[in-house]
């Protein structure tokens, strides 16, 4: 890949390999992490490969807007999640704009296009599959997959759907307990691939779904930014969360449109998907940091302790006491 800027042209190299140079039956687990000081901005990626299978995590500080060439000849299949900033793709005269929070499945038997960020922070991650590999394992998949694997057999790029979901709470659960994975040796290999097998279901739940209810409650991009825009919200005031008619009020929407609108892009309630915010935030503290199980419960919006307790081992089948302990 390059990049244009001021009339320059800058080359730069990734990390030292990728899914298209090795072949499926790669076995060893095969990691990579550094910090890349570009002549765009400053670069943080991640990167795990094993089975044919390629997990890249990449977050970039950019100084200032730019045009990128994206030229490669690796013949993939991607699970692609844009986490945070917006960009737009260039490619045989047509302009794709990409914006927060977004998923698709694109298959790309190569890549010829330009790209350019609209913002100046951005996270993304993706899973690639050699696309034998992805045709094997979603051999007795719904039809959303199957037709989607039959327009792989013709060596055309695919997407897909026409139009990107959503990434709900369970998808950036699934992908951060891959980012943070805390296994090692053998065992961590397993996990990374079960984790990619889940988001890959996940995936396709969430496109099915999609396509059953859109025909129910046709949401506009303007309801779809004020959705994204109230679950953001109550995750940024976790501790004391608005009521829902407040939240109706605070992102622009009637009650009716949230709660009908929130269940169909994040398949849970408002008050559902806090409530696991929570207690999925709760475990990854609990096996990384200090806090007192009282201080994370009130830190949380928990109403005590006591509630938080209950509701952790409801959830998990373990009280955070146990969590903590096996930490230790």
């Amino acid at each position: 890949m390059s990049v244009v800027t001021s009339g320059k042209k800058y080359d730069f190299k990734y990390l030292n390999y990728s899914l298209g140079n090795q072949p499926a039956a790669t076995t060893k687990l095969l990691e990579e992490s550094q910090e890349n000081h570009l002549p765009y901005g400053i670069s943080l990626m991640k990167q795990w490969m094993f089975d044919g299978i390629r997990i890249l995590y990449t977050k970039t500080r950019y100084h200032n807007h730019y045009l990128f060439k994206n030229h490669n000849d690796d013949n993939v299949v991607g699970l692609e999640f844009n986490m945070k900033g917006r960009y737009n793709i260039y490619h045989h005269n047509n302009i794709y704009k990409v914006n927060n929070q977004q998923h698709n499945i694109v298959y790309s038997p190569g890549t010829h296009n330009y790209f350019e960020n609209h913002d100046l922070e951005t996270e993304t991650f993706k899973i690639e599959f050699h696309p034998e590999m992805f045709a094997e394992i979603t051999s007795e998949s719904n039809d959303l997959l199957k037709q989607f694997v039959s327009q792989m057999s013709l060596s055309q790029p695919a997407v897909l759907s026409a139009s990107s979901g959503i990434i709900d709470l369970q998808l950036t659960n699934a992908i951060n307990e891959i980012i943070n994975c805390r296994y090692s040796g053998g065992i961590r290999k397993t996990f990374l691939l079960s984790k990619c097998l889940e988001i890959l279901v996940l995936q396709a739940e969430s496109f099915m779904h999609t396509e059953k209810t859109n025909h129910i409650y046709p949401k506009n991009k303007t309801d779809l930014e004020r959705l994204d825009f109230a679950r953001k919200y109550i995750i940024e005031h976790v501790d004391m969360p608005p009521s829902l008619r407040e939240l109706a009020k605070i992102s622009g929407l009637n009650e009716y449109k949230l709660k009908r609108g929130f269940k169909e892009a994040y398949n849970d309630t408002v008050f559902g998907y806090l409530t696991n915010y929570r207690l999925m935030t709760a475990k990854q503290k609990l096996e990384s940091n200090s806090l007192s199980i009282a201080e994370l419960a009130y830190e949380l919006g928990f109403s005590s302790p006591q509630h938080f307790s209950k509701t952790f081992k409801e959830r998990f089948g373990m009280s955070p006491k146990s969590v903590r302990k096996a930490r230790d």
